[in-house]
């Protein structure tokens, strides 16, 4: 029995994988957001993220598992969490006493690009706040993409975790469904290429990004705007969504290029993970300068930042 543990990042064509890509595979259970029984496995999921030593139990998940790949060949097990909440290799060690021969797919992206995606889902769940403003929402941490890689090498073994970047499945997605293909199902013909223009999730053009997050300033009641001008406008609500509708077909076409003072924030915040990038080129083997990632020199690289989530 064959097992691949696909454990993210975010925005980088994990809805993809999951939809198109994971389903696709002969004789393959997959075990994700958009298959039978998820909500049970997500809570099962984040008490092995989540849960002390002295309370922690694998019983459940671990029979989860044995019933979803039962009469299966292979095992796909696909969730983000676990690259998000990998505390500091503690849920790493959990995944392997459960999946011990699972081989690990890592997805990541240059943080710069990742960013403007993660925002525009933002907005479209109504978030209010200008790109700059929702950078200081986040732990920072979160996109140290080498800690990560790091602690499932040191868990699983070098060998036995897969390093994709994101631009690879937009520039060349052949070679990039090739690569994945050789690694997850090395028995199974080549895939055929995925239709890029129609990878879920799509980023937002910067003209919808701006008009989506006035219409949620003005009318959309939020966690982050609780009280909006306009809230009691009739279907106030409703107009996010129909300017997010208008994105392809309008907004996109405008060709409104990238806020300047948002692209300069980008690079800002996107300069403090350079030392971390060189250092995932020097786990994986990859060459992220080629795909536009931000790097250092490796002479000048220190103690990357680390994620204690």
């Amino acid at each position: 029995m064959a097992t691949v543990l696909h454990v993210g990042f975010n925005k980088t064509g994990t809805t993809t994988l999951q939809g198109e890509v994971f389903p696709r595979l002969p004789d393959t259970a997959v075990l994700g957001p958009l298959n039978e029984g998820f909500d049970r496995f997500h809570v099962l999921a984040r008490e092995l993220c989540w849960a002390d030593d002295g309370t922690y139990s694998d019983t459940s998940l671990r029979a989860m598992f044995d019933e979803t790949r039962a009469g299966f060949r292979r095992l796909v097990v696909s969730l983000e969490d676990f690259s998000f909440w990998h505390h500091g290799g503690r849920t790493p060690r959990r995944l392997q006493a459960l999946l011990p021969d699972a081989r690990v797919l890592i997805c990541v992206r240059d943080q710069r690009t990742l960013l403007y995606s993660k925002y525009g889902g933002w907005l479209r769940k109504g978030g209010p706040f200008g790109f700059a403003r929702y950078l200081t929402k986040l732990d920072p941490g979160w996109l140290a993409f080498d800690v990560v890689v790091e602690s499932y090498q040191q868990v699983f073994g070098v060998e036995r975790v897969k390093v994709l970047p994101y631009e690879l499945l937009v520039s060349d997605p052949s070679r990039y469904l090739n690569e994945l293909n050789a690694f997850v199902a090395p028995d199974e013909p080549a895939l055929e290429p995925v239709r890029i223009p129609h990878v879920a999730n799509r980023g937002l053009a910067p003209a919808t990004r701006l008009a989506v997050r006035t219409a949620n300033r003005l009318f959309v009641r939020s966690v982050d705007n609780p009280h909006p001008p306009l809230a009691k406008v009739p279907r106030g609500g409703a107009l996010p969504h129909t300017l997010e509708r208008w994105d392809s077909p309008v907004f996109r076409k405008l060709r409104v290029p990238q806020s300047r003072r948002d692209g300069e924030v980008a690079e800002r915040y996107g300069a403090r993970y350079a030392a971390n990038n060189t250092r995932l080129e020097q786990l994986t083997g990859l060459d992220l300068a080629s795909y536009g990632y931000l790097v250092a020199s490796p002479a000048t690289v220190m103690a990357a930042p680390s994620s204690r989530r």
